[in-house]
């Protein structure tokens, strides 16, 4: 089984109404827009006075991701990280690069790292959940929670609630 390719964390799951996890709808000025100019108002918006924090580093290392342009997500994401380490959603949209590049192990990181900051963080639990149903199963001995599918199904049913 390959990872899901769509927008949102799980088949046929939209990331929120803009195509966007983590840059509030409402405020998203790219709604609506192809994707290329998704990425070119979220690049400006980065470091903006509207930005100061440089917060803005989740939305468009996403928009990369949902591009296919994995390497430069992650040369965001280190650089968001490195300065905002517990920003769970910057570790939630490192988990999907990974396993949208067939990296479960390293997506399977980013995910619990994304959980030990924010335990409740229901995207963090769904691509924890979705980790299971990737690994080939000679890998899955390696989970941290390998021959225990209650957990998986737990974790996921719990991210369905809190969702």
């Amino acid at each position: 089984m390959t990872p899901p390719k769509t927008p949102g964390y799980l088949p046929g799951e939209p990331a929120s109404p803009s195509g966007a996890p983590f840059f509030p709808a409402a405020e998203d000025p790219s709604v609506g827009r192809p994707l290329e100019a998704q990425i070119r108002i979220l690049q400006e918006h980065y470091w903006s006075d509207a930005d100061p924090d440089g917060r803005g580093f989740v939305s468009l290392a996403d928009a990369y991701r949902r591009m296919g342009k994995h390497r430069e997500a992650l040369r965001i994401l280190r650089d968001g990280l490195s300065r905002h380490p517990d920003y769970a959603s910057g570790h939630v949209v490192r988990g999907w690069v990974h396993l949208d590049e067939g990296d479960p192990g390293d997506a399977e990181t980013a995910f619990r790292t994304a959980l030990e900051v924010d335990a409740e963080n229901v995207a963090a639990l769904r691509g924890h959940s979705v980790v299971a149903a990737v690994r080939p199963a000679a890998d899955i001995s390696r989970l941290s929670w390998a021959g225990k599918p209650e957990v998986a199904i737990a974790e996921y049913r719990r991210a369905a609630a809190l969702s």
